[in-house]
């Protein structure tokens, strides 16, 4: 599908879109998950092998989507949508910050950021603030300076910032995207109440 995408226009239909996203965010959270379970265990002998197993197909997974990513916004620069950029340039974010949560130790979460923050001057420009797309990055973008960064005041005042816009514009979503948007300012509401900047307490 995308590699048939990248040899015509570099465009895809909304229900390609729809399905490789799906089929992506399975695929990683899948990997992450046995991650997270094997990480908690003993790492000597078969445990440790097995992790280290789970860590590479998961960097090579993610290693994938950010070419094929990065190949459907060069091929497609001319003839997609603002939004459609805006969302390949989530993506984009989203594959480094995965990475940065499993090998802490490189540069994903730089990378991360300044992918998230294309992304979010897209959405800017070519989004209302309570679309999925452009909530969805806020997600991402708070994540990635909180955890991964350690910029705890970036984070807390872009989600206050995202949250309160969001919430003011409510009033004119039709019932379908008003779930949508909820869903996603629930889970922004719920980090800002449960992080705390280390200082501070």
């Amino acid at each position: 599908m995308v590699r048939r995408a990248l040899a015509g226009e570099g465009v895809l239909t909304e229900e390609e879109l729809r399905h490789l996203r799906q089929s992506w965010q399975a695929q990683v959270g899948n990997l992450r998950a046995a991650h997270a379970v094997l990480v908690a265990g003993p790492q000597d002998g078969a445990l440790a092998a097995y992790t280290a197993e789970v860590r590479s197909e998961l960097d090579l997974l993610l290693g994938e989507l950010i070419e094929l990513t990065t190949g459907l916004l060069n091929a497609g620069s001319f003839a997609i949508s603002g939004e459609r950029r805006a969302e390949y340039l989530w993506w984009l974010g989203n594959a480094h910050l995965e990475r940065a949560r499993v090998f802490p130790e490189g540069t994903d979460g730089q990378k991360a950021a300044a992918w998230l923050d294309q992304a979010l001057a897209a959405a800017e420009q070519w989004l209302p603030t309570t679309h999925p797309i452009w909530l969805g990055i806020v997600l991402n973008y708070i994540v990635t300076h909180y955890e991964i960064l350690k910029d705890f005041k970036k984070a807390a005042e872009l989600g206050r910032e995202a949250f309160d816009k969001a919430i003011s514009d409510l009033d004119q979503l039709d019932e379908a995207s008003y779930d949508l948007a909820t869903a996603v300012l629930r889970q922004i509401k719920a980090l800002l109440d449960a992080w705390r900047e280390p200082s501070a307490s």
